[in-house]
């Protein structure tokens, strides 16, 4: 039997059988909780990609944050990084776009990610 699992929020897997569905939830060590949200991660932006609903944008923040936890770097120690980053390289308000080359794919770290995002864990 496959089992697809995915991470959620803490309060989801009750929301659920309140409303007559059935689930089974289970917590995990974090890294393998890591790992779960790095596909979330993708999930998300690929949400946020076809709503175009900054609602998605919000569900992408909370499990960037999450990754962040487990990396063991608090949200306001990002937001230096970011902040150093930006006074390095600049931000992107101005937007900005640039060409390249002939026959490099933009979008292929994009791409990769999406077939990683297709394997699927299988449980017996």
């Amino acid at each position: 039997m496959t089992i697809f699992e995915t991470p959620v929020r803490n309060n989801v897997p009750e929301i659920l059988r309140s409303m007559g569905e059935e689930c089974v939830s289970r917590s995990v060590e974090d890294e393998a909780y890591l790992y779960y949200l790095e596909f979330r991660l993708i999930e998300e932006v690929e949400h946020y990609l076809e709503s175009k609903d900054p609602e998605d944008l919000v569900d992408l923040m909370e499990v960037v944050e999450r990754v962040v936890s487990l990396k063991g770097i608090t949200v306001d120690e990002l937001k230096t990084m970011r902040e150093g980053k930006t006074s390095e390289i600049g931000d992107f308000s101005g937007n900005v776009v640039i060409s390249t080359e002939e026959g490099v794919e933009p979008n292929e770290s994009f791409v990769s990610a999406l077939e990683r995002m297709k394997t699927m864990i299988e449980y017996d």
